[in-house]
């Protein structure tokens, strides 16, 4: 098993493809602030079967690889979670993006994210943020 510090530097080596798009054959256009994120089709249709058919199915993204992808609803703090995912790195699940993330997975058909998203429930609403999580 690789050590710790070898897992830090490998999520480094993945964290700095992921913020650019030299490496990187998927660009995204996220959430209202249009802001531009990276990732790679085959991680992301290995864990999504939505992805697998809009990147190698008869969608129009299947056939242009360098072509832009539009997601205006889903938040780009969302939207790296589901990256992050893809990546085998820690999505970033928060009291302030786990219920648009439940959300989002289930529309992308990510069952173990959604499964993960409802264990930081079960471990980190309480009467103190319930308030806060479910208007988040």
């Amino acid at each position: 098993m690789a050590s710790d510090e070898f897992r830090q530097t490998q999520a480094k080596w993945v964290e700095k493809a992921m913020a650019s798009d030299k490496y990187c054959d998927a660009i995204f256009i996220v959430g209202k602030q249009r802001k531009r994120m990276y990732g790679f089709r085959g991680l992301l249709a290995n864990i999504s079967p939505v992805f697998e058919a809009q990147f190698y199915g008869s969608f129009r993204e299947a056939s242009s690889i360098r072509e832009e992808i539009e997601y205006p609803t889903i938040s780009p703090n969302v939207f790296e979670c589901i990256i992050r995912s893809s990546m085998n790195l820690d999505p970033g699940i928060n009291a302030e993006n786990v219920m648009e993330l439940i959300q989002v997975s289930q529309m992308l058909q990510i069952p173990q994210l959604q499964k993960e998203c409802a264990g930081y429930l079960e471990n980190n609403l309480n009467v103190d943020n319930v308030l806060f999580v479910l208007n988040a």
